[in-house]
């Protein structure tokens, strides 16, 4: 969704292959917002009879979701989100996405005007919690801001698990799942979470994949 990236492809071409669990397989119309080249979308066809449209702000790689899924609509989401038909979808996708909003708390409760009274929306969402991010935080006292991860240099919102399922029950959506996803590989970690029996869990994961309806 966000160009200048320096490794682009690595950034609009991940199939986000973790996230395809969270999509039910009764799916039969989604939207992935944020799309990239569209290959989640594609993963999604592929394994399932699926229409995919997909909404992406950069031009190029709207372009080569274009010739893999159904629809794409290029331009910026918030102000594309009206050309959605209403009461289309049963599936809407926002991997990555809330955090680069000025107002993701507005964008929510928008999203419920194109979804069937029975549809679900899957989203992912970078964890401030993660334990890479505190460790900086609270060890070395720096709070650098990088070119991907957490602390993404375009990132406008920051979000614990706490607040994640705040926003979106805020939004009027009902929470089914919150899963952590891209877990820590540290060993120091684990011996922490060990000793402070186990107050740590959700420090663990980098993202979070949650399920609302």
């Amino acid at each position: 969704m966000i160009s200048g990236k320096p490794n682009e492809k690595d950034y609009f071409g991940s199939g986000r292959r973790e996230m395809l669990p969270f999509v039910p397989l009764s799916v039969k119309r989604l939207l992935d917002i944020g799309c990239g080249a569209g290959t989640f979308g594609a993963n999604i066809k592929a394994r399932q009879n699926c229409e995919v449209w997909g909404i992406e702000m950069d031009a190029k790689q709207g372009q080569e979701a274009s010739r893999i899924l159904d629809k794409v609509i290029i331009g910026d989401a918030v102000g594309k989100l009206d050309e959605i038909p209403p009461s289309f979808f049963d599936c809407i996708v926002c991997n990555e996405l809330l955090e680069h909003l000025v107002d993701p708390f507005s964008f929510l409760k928008r999203l419920r005007r194109p979804m069937v009274s029975e549809g679900i929306l899957v989203a992912s969402v970078p964890n401030v919690r993660y334990y890479r991010v505190l460790k900086d935080l609270i060890i070395h006292g720096d709070w650098k801001y990088k070119e991907s991860g957490v602390l993404d240099i375009d990132h406008l919102r920051f979000f614990t698990r706490k607040s994640m399922i705040r926003m979106f029950t805020d939004g009027g959506w009902k929470i089914k799942t919150v899963t952590g996803i891209n877990p820590t590989s540290s060993r120091t970690f684990r011996i922490m979470n060990l000793l402070l029996f186990g107050r740590l869990g959700d420090v663990c994961f980098r993202q979070f994949a949650i399920q609302a309806e």
